[in-house]
């Protein structure tokens, strides 16, 4: 008997379901696994969005080697665009540019990510496996809010913008790490309606940190707030080094390594922070430098957690004081003094690409000729405050909590360690020292929906 009418009637009957399922199905199937690069890099930007989405979740499943596609087919555009856009384009060229920003921004897992070429992992797991393939250390930033969203805290804006748009920094990060991001909660965003069509929308409250784990994805240092980048380079590398230096000890080795680097961290911090206030004439007993506040209550209110940054504080704390909220005194580094520091270390530079991103965040109606420059400088000046309160301040704080440590450091509770006791926005306050008891707002419910 002839065996070959089966296979026959078998080919039949996939040619039949193939035909049913066209017919059933929508349009635009997703691109094949393996599907060539470049053809997926141009499919990404394609007008048809369903045929676009399909293409770059393809791209962003194959992590950094997706994004590098997309910047070989479109890297001319990028070019064309960033930092110094045409002074006129056509309507479907300003529409091509913004889906291949889109497509940037959806591979990489970051905003603005055309001006980084930075690829975030969303999940430590994936993050671990590509560091220990690559033996390099994980850079992990918890924020507010998402990295890919526009509204996410203004520290991980900024870093978006001053930090990872530069370069050097990028490369640094590109070449040296293995790069992922995780919120620690939604971040409170506030709408102001003026009444007549206008409003103004913006976030409140909220702070960001650099985690650096050694490939294993164990715990080494933490880099909190925001830093001018030769000074954040810097730290980075301190701690990179320290993370593969300890990586393939055995466990109290490690914990050995480890404690001494952030021993000589420490003293390397406050006798650095001894000889810069000494060229002004201070010292770090005096009352208007002292370093250390007093212990936090369980609720801290939102303007003494809004202090911790000068880059915040000017864009949150106009807000705070019009919803009753005013700035609370603390035992902090006077604003002379900081501002003095600040100029000395001249930390807060920004780079072109930096500046170009600022130019595409102005308000409507602002001439960039002569309103960017001012924006600039004060942008500038709050991030080499941020740099001087940063390392006279929360950076030893972490260092000396890290010597106070119990011998295992566990990422989760040393994270929920930093938000309550170093940016003073504890898990146990859901409404991060917006609502405080002892407020009155003349409010049903008082404002609580």
């Amino acid at each position: 008997m002839s065996l070959t009418p089966q296979p026959i009637r078998l080919r039949r009957a996939a040619t039949i379901a193939l035909v049913v399922l066209a017919a059933v199905l929508p349009a635009g199937p997703a691109p094949a696994a393996g599907a060539e690069p470049r053809e997926l890099a141009r499919e990404a930007v394609s007008p048809d969005a369903r045929t676009a989405e399909a293409a770059i979740a393809t791209l962003r499943a194959r992590g950094p080697a997706g994004l590098e596609a997309l910047r070989a087919v479109h890297g001319a555009q990028v070019a064309r665009w960033f930092p110094d856009p045409p002074a006129q384009a056509a309507s479907a060229d300003q529409a091509a540019w913004r889906r291949i920003r889109h497509a940037f921004d959806k591979v990489a897992g970051q905003l603005d990510a055309h001006a980084s070429r930075l690829y975030w992992h969303t999940e430590l797991a994936a993050a671990r496996a590509a560091a220990r393939a690559a033996g390099r250390p994980i850079l992990s930033l918890r924020l507010l809010g998402r990295l890919d969203e526009s509204l996410s805290c203004a520290n991980s804006r900024f870093f978006r913008t001053a930090l990872y748009a530069h370069p050097e920094v990028a490369a640094m990060l590109r070449e040296r790490f293995v790069l992922h991001w995780s919120s620690e909660r939604p971040v409170p965003v506030v709408t102001i309606d003026f009444g007549d069509g206008r409003k103004l929308r913006r976030t409140l409250t909220g702070n960001s940190a650099h985690h650096v784990l050694d490939p294993e994805g164990r715990l080494v240092d933490t880099i909190p707030g925001l830093w001018g980048h030769l000074p954040f380079r810097a730290e980075l590398e301190a701690a990179r080094f320290a993370a593969l230096a300890s990586w393939r000890k055995a466990t109290p080795e490690r914990r050995q390594a480890l404690t001494g680097y952030h021993r000589h961290a420490y003293d390397t911090l406050v006798q650095a922070r001894d000889v810069a206030l000494a060229r002004l004439n201070l010292r770090a007993g005096d009352e208007s430098t002292r370093l250390l506040r007093t212990s936090p209550t369980a609720t801290p209110p939102a303007a003494v957690a809004g202090e911790l940054a000068e880059s915040k504080a000017i864009v949150q704390m106009p807000l705070l004081r019009a919803i009753g909220e005013a700035p609370a005194q603390t035992e902090w580094l006077t604003e002379a003094t900081v501002s003095r520091l600040a100029a000395a270390a001249n930390a807060g530079r920004l780079h072109p690409a930096s500046v170009a991103l600022m130019r595409d965040h102005l308000p409507p109606g602002a001439d960039p000729a002569t309103d960017l420059p001012a924006v600039v400088a004060s942008f500038e000046r709050s991030i080499a405050a941020d740099t001087v309160r940063n390392r006279l301040d929360l950076r030893p704080k972490v260092h000396q909590a890290w010597l106070e440590a119990t011998p295992d450091v566990d990422l989760e509770a040393w994270n929920a360690r930093l938000y309550a006791d170093v940016f003073l926005t504890p898990r146990s306050d859901p409404w991060l020292g917006l609502l405080l008891p002892d407020r009155y707002t003349g409010l049903p419910d008082a404002g609580v929906q």
